[in-house]
């Protein structure tokens, strides 16, 4: 006779494996389910996803070449990319290693931010960087942004033997004599080439002109184009003792040509009775001494077909037909602006007031200058030399 066992008594074995098989059951066809329909699935997301517009790097990128069109931006295209047989840990990888020496008073964020700015041009491509010290390396991983592979490193080494590109500013001092005798002197001193701008009426005294004579300076006469304004210099006191007379003739202008210190180049000033023989008087006498004339204007006239015509030295210091100066604080920031515009050589040609205010900032300025590898060059020699009119 079988003894009757209790429910809640019974072993619970068999209501668990049932449990277990429904359970596996329902994970089987689930299983089934994800097989048949997730391709497609996947499939209709990639025919209805937006395709993106930037180019696939994977295709036909090459991170040297990347590096390489960012040193070009930067105006350092000159640098070596040299092969490294390990990575900056001195580990072999599985991936190229690059080292660049660069140049050490540029910031590693001008190198950064371009690169930054190449990869998000493509689809595929992000970046890694870290930098070592104080300005001293910087390490930079291109990488794969759908695989997360690394695609080559780069180590980039601040060191004193790279040296960036020359560039050349120049600066002219307008209305020279508005200087003090002291602080003219003080810009000579510096040693710097530089241009000063003179009236015929505003001969320096024998201290300066010696002082002219020596230093880097070139003189840039502004004539007037008009008799009447003439005849006011030539019957001033400050012309008096240095001309036989008051006349206006070939001699009386060759007589105060040969006055200025270091003169190079004469520009006429734009006035509203234009004499004609009286340019074509003083270009012949420019002639003869060898000088440049400065052609400045937006459409040419007499005087400017007349240098022209004779084969002067003709060169431009301004774009358009209005001088740019800047003085104070606009001075120091466009100065600081373009000497961190790295693909541009050329600096420019910056004509300032002639104010000690403006001289201490270039004198300011000149550290960063050096830095940089901008030289302070001949305002004429950096000046565009005018082919045709």
């Amino acid at each position: 006779m079988e003894t009757w066992i209790n429910r809640n008594q019974r072993p619970a074995n068999g209501y668990r494996r049932r449990l277990f098989m429904i359970a596996l059951l329902l994970l089987i066809a689930a299983g089934l389910v994800i097989i048949r329909y997730l391709p497609a699935f996947v499939n209709l997301n990639r025919l209805t996803a937006p395709k993106s517009d930037k180019p696939a790097f994977r295709e036909n990128g090459e991170p040297t070449a990347l590096i390489q069109g960012t040193l070009g931006q930067l105006g350092l295209e000159h640098l070596a990319i040299i092969p490294e047989p390990v990575d900056y840990k001195q580990k072999p990888v599985d991936y190229p290693t690059y080292k660049i020496l660069w140049p050490k008073d540029y910031p590693f964020v001008w190198v950064v931010s371009r690169l930054q700015a190449d990869c998000q041009v493509y689809d595929d491509l992000s970046y890694t960087a870290i930098e070592i010290g104080e300005n001293e390396k910087l390490v930079f991983w291109p990488v794969d942004s759908f695989g997360g592979d690394s695609l080559a490193e780069f180590l980039f080494i601040s060191s004193s033997g790279a040296i960036p590109r020359v560039s050349s500013v120049a600066f002219i001092f307008e209305n020279f004599a508005d200087f003090k005798q002291t602080e003219a002197l003080e810009l000579i001193w510096l040693n710097i080439p530089f241009g000063l701008v003179l009236k015929p009426d505003q001969v320096p005294d024998a201290k300066l002109t010696k002082a002219l004579k020596s230093s880097q300076g070139q003189c840039i006469l502004e004539l007037p184009s008009d008799a009447d304004s003439w005849d006011i210099i030539f019957n001033g006191h400050k012309l008096a003792k240095r001309l036989p007379n008051n006349e206006l003739s070939s001699l009386n202008l060759r007589a105060i040509l040969n006055i200025f210190p270091s003169l190079d180049a004469i520009s006429f000033k734009a006035g509203e009775n234009e004499d004609r023989e009286l340019e074509k008087m003083v270009l012949n006498e420019a002639d003869n001494l060898r000088l440049t004339y400065l052609y400045n204007r937006k459409y040419p006239g007499y005087a400017d077909s007349i240098a022209y015509l004779k084969g002067i030295n003709i060169k431009r210091t301004v774009d358009g037909d209005s001088v740019n100066i800047l003085s104070g604080e606009q001075l120091r920031l466009s100065i600081v602006d373009k000497a961190n515009a790295l693909t541009s050589f050329d600096k420019g040609i910056y004509y300032i007031p002639s104010t000690i205010e403006n001289l201490e900032i270039i004198k300011s300025l000149m550290p960063m200058l050096e830095k940089l590898n901008i030289s302070i060059t001949l305002p004429l020699r950096l000046a565009k030399t005018v082919d045709s009119l």
